[in-house]
């Protein structure tokens, strides 16, 4: 494997994330070579063909036996991410790997096990972390700077691009129909979560709302976590705030409690003043790739902000609790008496 030189990727799943965010950053970084990209659809292969300049197969176990990869990324959808990075990683591959880590508790950590016995390097997708502003929070929190952590509270409330459009039709039911926004957006704000306070959940509770009632999964969820260090830590999921309405608004907060001070708004507020955080970029592909090729240039994780395998599970599993909770505590239609 490469020290120092470069390292070559080949990607598995070329659908919409791919073509946005995880092709553009590979063909723009130093030091890496997109190889081949490997997708169900020919349609897929011709449009990274035509767009990136790349390749394309059909089967990705034959990108897996290739001995001039390196590396896979896998981009395909959750449900098939375990089977995709088992058999990567028997096939000695270093893994990137989108959120969630997969589809159900059980897999998430049949994963981790598959990467601590292959003891490749295996990055996961959360790229909320590698924003700067979610840097400078995570400096701010680790120097005390506002004291003692007492409340996280993170909030994405948005329509997932409404109903009409390429992305608000076909792409926000499929969304829906495998676990809602707890699941594709909650992993984030869990695993931001753990990050700051270096801290894993004692106890969760969780409710949900069906606006949408065709969905198995709630479209609305709220969580409320006792952490092991005391704090607490509320998330709150929508993918039906305005989902309907012509101009699609959105309301997200990261707000951050301390004994002695809050980050807010995008400031630090202490007992001397405030100070403004930089501005953060979302979707950090890029930053997190060159996580990625430096871990796996050292053959190592350690001092990374990029969250590893087990991070990717903790937060899947957080996610998918939530569900479960909310799921359990459904109303029936009709069940609930409303006060007048």
């Amino acid at each position: 494997m490469p020290q120092e030189g470069v390292v070559r990727i080949g990607l598995i799943g070329a659908g919409t994330v791919a073509d946005y965010g995880h092709l553009p950053a590979l063909k723009r970084l130093p030091g890496v070579e997109l190889v081949m990209v490997a997708d169900i659809s020919r349609a897929k292969l011709k449009r990274a063909k035509e767009k990136f300049g790349v390749n394309g197969v059909l089967d990705y176990h034959s990108m897996l036996e290739m001995e001039s990869i390196d590396a896979v990324s896998i981009c395909t959808p959750v449900e098939t991410h375990r089977k995709i990075a088992e058999d990567a990683l028997l096939a000695g591959k270093h893994v990137f790997c989108e959120k969630p880590l997969a589809g159900t508790i059980e897999d998430s950590w049949a994963v981790v096990q598959a990467a601590r016995k292959a003891g490749t390097v295996f990055g996961v997708d959360l790229h909320l972390r590698l924003s700067e502003d979610m840097m400078a929070t995570k400096r701010h929190i680790d120097s005390r700077d506002i004291g003692r952590l007492e409340v996280l509270r993170f909030v994405m409330n948005w329509g997932c691009h409404g109903l009409k459009g390429p992305m608000g039709g076909r792409r926000r039911a499929s969304l829906m129909r495998s676990g809602g926004p707890m699941l594709d957006n909650g992993v984030h704000f869990f695993d931001l979560m753990r990050w700051f306070s270096g801290s894993d959940i004692a106890r969760m509770a969780a409710e949900g709302q069906w606006v949408e009632r065709q969905y198995e999964y709630p479209g609305h969820v709220v969580s409320l976590s006792r952490l092991e260090s005391g704090a607490l830590g509320l998330v709150e999921m929508s993918f039906v705030f305005g989902h309907t309405t012509k101009d699609l608004p959105a309301s997200s907060r990261i707000e951050i409690i301390g004994s002695d001070g809050v980050i807010a708004n995008g400031n630090v507020y202490t007992r001397d003043g405030h100070v403004q955080l930089p501005l953060g970029r979302d979707k950090r592909f890029d930053r997190a790739y060159s996580e990625f090729l430096s871990c796996v240039r050292s053959g190592s994780m350690k001092d990374s902000p990029l969250a590893n395998v087990e991070d990717g599970a903790k937060a899947t599993e957080a996610a998918l609790r939530a569900i479960q909770l909310a799921t359990e505590t459904r109303p029936s239609r009709g069940s609930l008496t409303r006060a007048h």
